[in-house]
């Protein structure tokens, strides 16, 4: 079963330039040296955690965390938010299509 993840990317403000990404409903961040390096990442990250983590962990993680994007627009001290997006991965865990957006 497919469901939406948010992307959430971060400058890190730091020269040289570096950027952090983040997947609140798994609780993966990762990093990287380019936005586009970034999103790779956290693609990579992502299928990493789904391959390893028991199905029904997944599911209590995508049960339990944000589901819609108006939840991201928290204020960060550190980090400026520079994109958010959603990005699809196919998970195996006893979710409902209502518990993830």
């Amino acid at each position: 079963m497919a469901h939406e993840l948010i992307g959430i990317l971060y400058d890190d403000g730091e020269p040289p330039p570096g950027y952090l990404v983040y997947c609140p409903q798994l609780d993966v961040l990762t990093q990287g040296d380019s936005v586009e390096h970034a999103r790779e990442m956290i693609q990579d990250a992502v299928e990493g955690v789904l391959e390893t983590l028991p199905a029904d962990e997944i599911g209590r993680r995508l049960s339990g965390a944000w589901s819609s994007l108006d939840d991201v627009f928290a204020e960060e001290e550190d980090y400026s938010i520079i994109e958010v997006g959603r990005f699809s991965f196919a998970v195996d865990a006893p979710v409902s299509e209502t518990t993830v957006g």
